[in-house]
């Protein structure tokens, strides 16, 4: 039929033919982009509300972080204050020592000098020098040192007993180890 027609008009309908069959392919295109689009939209919602509630829990999430770090630091500085309370029960006071020596002195026994030595905050041995009146009144100062509950051991060197009156001596004493109760 189309043969019967001008090929001037053949030109406008075979354009008109064209311009029909592009519009109907961009008509369906254009609703199956549309098809598309009203599908995804539910899950484009339920994806945004998911990564709000995310973003939400993620910022909640960082500040129980900061939270947990500060509290970390309140805690580690508390150990360290329980630590060093802990060392301090553990101490003995220098005034503790000296009157319990003053006590264990006998009437022929005379302290002339007294060393301390400590490492750190814990005495670890004291130097006592006196002189005595014989080997007797020295051996029961230093058994009463001994004896007593806040001394371990008195170290009294042989050559302190080579003479038998006015002993000049050096005892070391070693004190006694607090248990941890």
């Amino acid at each position: 039929m189309i043969n019967l027609i001008p090929p001037d008009a053949q030109k406008q309908v075979k354009r008109e033919y064209k311009i029909r069959v592009a519009s109907v392919w961009l008509y369906l295109l254009g609703s199956a982009f549309l098809i598309i689009a009203i599908l995804y939209a539910p899950t484009y919602v339920l994806l945004r509300s998911q990564l709000s509630s995310f973003s939400e829990e993620y910022a909640q999430a960082n500040t129980q972080d900061e939270t947990f770090k500060e509290l970390e630091t309140a805690i580690n500085a508390a150990n360290e204050t329980a630590k060093l309370l802990n060392t301090s029960s553990n101490m003995v006071l220098f005034s503790t020592i000296i009157s319990e020596l003053e006590s264990l002195t006998t009437n022929g026994v005379d302290i002339t000098n007294f060393m301390m030595s400590r490492e750190g905050s814990v005495v670890n041995s004291i130097v006592i020098n006196g002189d005595a009146v014989s080997r007797s009144s020295l051996s029961s100062f230093r058994d009463a040192i001994e004896a007593s509950e806040l001394f371990e051991s008195a170290t009294l060197p042989l050559s302190n007993f080579a003479k038998d009156r006015d002993i000049p001596f050096s005892i070391t004493i070693t004190l006694r180890k607090k248990t941890e109760q």
